[in-house]
């Protein structure tokens, strides 16, 4: 759970890094989508670690209890995968 929380705050702390970079499009970036970006990429990231939270209790008597943080970690990254090329996108990199 220790390792999911710190993959799922570096992703978070990437991301926001991601939109506060912008220094070739500063009058040209969409502000708006890497505002919401940011701002749903953050909610994501919580509901994750509140479901493998109660995943965890309740699944704690089960041998499977050892994949939910593993599933949480490749979900946060496959979400934080998926923020980052939208945020290069209101960054007109693409």
């Amino acid at each position: 759970m220790g390792a999911q929380l710190l993959v799922s705050m570096v992703a978070v702390f990437w991301i926001g890094f991601l939109g506060i970079s912008t220094p070739h499009c500063a009058p040209n970036c969409e502000w708006d989508l890497l505002g919401l970006n940011f701002r749903g990429f953050m909610i994501a990231a919580g509901l994750i670690q509140v479901i493998s939270m109660v995943l965890i209790v309740l699944m704690r008597r089960r041998r499977q209890v050892r994949l939910v943080p593993v599933f949480g970690i490749a979900l946060t990254l496959i979400l934080c995968a998926l923020s980052a090329v939208i945020a290069y996108k209101a960054m007109l990199f693409f």
